[in-house]
């Protein structure tokens, strides 16, 4: 577990790094995106992506332990997810050559960025 002077900018340093990822990979035109990444089924792409964004976030915000966020942190959390995700795909439609905006892609975003609100729903709260 790290200090309790440990910045919160470098406790987030993962859910920041895999943010970039997900902006990288989303915001390429359609065919320079890795094969790999293609044959993956859409859904469960962008549920389990926004997933790992979510609980990164809530981790680093528990500073890596598993003790409970309040609700209004946890909902931030859920919510920043889920505006990248639209955001991203706002993007697409617009700029990117090959990409457009899909309300499927939102949803399984959406849905994937709501785990850290059942992760929360599960921690035990923290004793003091």
């Amino acid at each position: 577990m790290p200090k309790k002077n440990t910045s919160i900018l470098i406790l987030l340093t993962p859910a920041i790094g895999w943010g970039i990822l997900i902006c990288y990979f989303s915001l390429m035109p359609s065919k320079e995106v890795p094969s790999m990444l293609k044959s993956v089924q859409d859904f469960v792409l962008h549920f389990s992506i926004y997933g790992a964004l979510s609980v990164l976030s809530f981790f680093g915000l528990t500073r890596y332990s598993f003790f409970r966020l309040p609700l209004n942190t946890a909902l931030l959390v859920s919510v920043c997810c889920i505006t990248l995700g639209f955001l991203i795909e706002l993007v697409q439609e617009r700029f990117i050559p090959g990409r457009q905006f899909e309300w499927s892609d939102v949803l399984f975003n959406s849905l994937g960025s709501a785990i850290v609100l059942g992760l929360n729903k599960l921690a035990p709260v923290a004793k003091l």
